[in-house]
């Protein structure tokens, strides 16, 4: 089995790759990514990390997603059941919610796009509110 330098020359070679981009997406191409649309060699060697979602309070079972460290990712939707008289809100890497709510339920929201630029696996909080 070749080693990873190895791979990166053989992709090299192979493409005639000879500027940092191009060793971005020979290292992407080594990391089974496709290599087409590496910007840096950060995203070429990001890595996956495991994002945990937890009920915090509510009803239901934690979940996990493998997602890749600095690239984009869908928040989930909320599977849990909410305590009385809570509303599900957005999801926080904090049990008591975010000092900026409005910055929260723009990038934590289901369905919206967001990236982890940390490279470790996280836990977010299910925040609940008041229902209405």
């Amino acid at each position: 089995m070749a080693t990873i330098l190895e791979r990166i020359q053989e992709a090299y070679d192979a493409d005639g790759l000879n500027d940092a981009r191009n060793i971005a997406e020979a290292l992407a191409i080594v990391r089974g990514k496709g290599g087409r649309g590496a910007n840096s060699i950060a995203d070429a060697l990001s890595l996956d990390i495991t994002l945990t979602f937890d009920p915090n309070g509510g009803t239901g079972k934690a979940f996990t997603m493998i997602v890749t460290a600095n690239l984009d990712w869908t928040v989930p939707e909320c599977p849990f059941t909410p305590p009385d008289g809570k509303v599900f809100d957005y999801w926080w890497p904090i049990e008591t919610g975010s000092e900026f709510p409005e910055q929260a339920r723009e990038w934590f929201i289901p369905g919206a796009n967001t990236s982890t630029a940390q490279p470790e696996s996280t836990t977010f909080y299910a925040i609940w509110k008041d229902a209405e």
